[in-house]
């Protein structure tokens, strides 16, 4: 075990046991335990991730992003069936693939990243068509983000939030889950016992990736709402946990996140906060009003030879829509340009 790579761990056991002090040695009881005995400093460090484990199924239903949030919860305390419950499961992890996929392509947006060098599937350049960033393919979004994380990694410092929130083996588990997905075009021909059997031998996999994307507690979807006492006091419509409900969340924007987002402060925008920062995640998360109340979707497809795109509401039944894509033109263009 590298003792750097445990911060939050030793933090813990600084607070817990303070400094260790002997005739004018002081060293933090974190650090003497991992050097006086590794073997105890990595016991201890697996109980302290068995007591976070415990407690984490709450964040991931309270504090992750609604769609990933919402379909988790679902499949642990809403389905009526193993087979349904099968499907939430898949559905929870798909909505990590789309949250991280429309996340990288806002932030990389949002800080102006050039994408020129990047290579995917061997040696490919990256393209914003069917066969690109506007595909459907999961696969594809997954070698994407992969290969811009490596990217920042490798040449860039690192600059993206993306690489703090996910790392490299996260895309691995994913694409393993993938395949596991594309079993799942026989899904009816299961009994229930099977579905739950699959289910009992896919959860832990689940639930140890999102763990290790705890990160993502830290994110949260908005959508504007109005202006209050100024242009830069604004009301959002919050979208955090396993309800889908909006929240009323206000806040008072500097003035570097209000020149960056103002363009950007309408109703059928996607943003998302992280810390301090405020970007946004069009078209590839997307919001629309359905009967007076906002609904979240995601990016599925370029619709052929027809300028529309289509996307996918979250936590309804497969419920796709078109919408013109000259709505996203702009976000097309900016994108675009950062791959030339």
């Amino acid at each position: 075990m590298n003792y750097d790579d445990h911060k939050e761990f030793n933090d813990s056991l600084d607070d817990q046991y303070g400094q260790i002090e002997i005739a004018g040695f002081s060293e933090p009881a974190s650090l003497v335990l991992y050097e006086m005995d590794e073997e105890a400093y990595k016991l201890a460090f697996e109980d302290y991730i068995e007591e976070q484990k415990s407690s984490f199924p709450d964040i991931i239903y309270n504090k992750f992003p609604a769609p990933i949030a919402f379909y988790f919860e679902q499949a642990e305390n809403g389905y009526e069936n193993s087979i349904q419950r099968l499907h939430l499961l898949r559905s929870s992890w798909e909505a990590v693939i789309f949250t991280l996929y429309a996340f990288v392509i806002g932030e990389v947006k949002y800080k102006n990243i050039n994408l020129s060098a990047v290579r995917i599937f061997g040696n490919q350049r990256i393209k914003c068509n069917r066969s690109g960033i506007l595909s459907d393919k999961l696969g594809y979004k997954l070698e994407f983000i992969e290969k811009v994380i490596q990217h920042d990694i490798n040449n860039l410092g690192p600059q993206l939030i993306t690489t703090e929130l996910t790392p490299i083996s996260t895309i691995d588990t994913l694409r393993e889950l993938n395949q596991e997905r594309n079993s799942f075009s026989h899904i009816a021909a299961l009994t229930e016992s099977q579905a739950q059997q699959r289910y009992e031998e896919l959860f832990p996999k689940v639930f140890d990736l999102m763990f290790e994307l705890k990160g993502l507690q830290n994110i949260s979807f908005l959508q504007f709402n109005n202006t209050l006492s100024s242009l830069k006091h604004i009301r959002f419509l919050k979208f955090d946990g396993h309800t889908l409900k909006r929240n009323n969340y206000e806040k008072l924007l500097s003035e570097d996140v209000f020149n960056t987002v103002n363009s950007y402060l309408m109703k059928e925008q996607m943003l998302v906060e992280s810390g301090e920062e405020i970007f946004s995640l069009s078209p590839f998360a997307h919001v629309i009003d359905d009967n007076g109340q906002p609904v979240l979707c995601f990016f599925k497809q370029k619709v052929r030879n027809l300028e529309k795109f289509k996307f996918e509401k979250v936590g309804t039944p497969v419920d796709e829509f078109e919408v013109d894509k000259s709505i996203f033109d702009n976000h097309i263009t900016s994108l675009e340009a950062l791959l030339v």
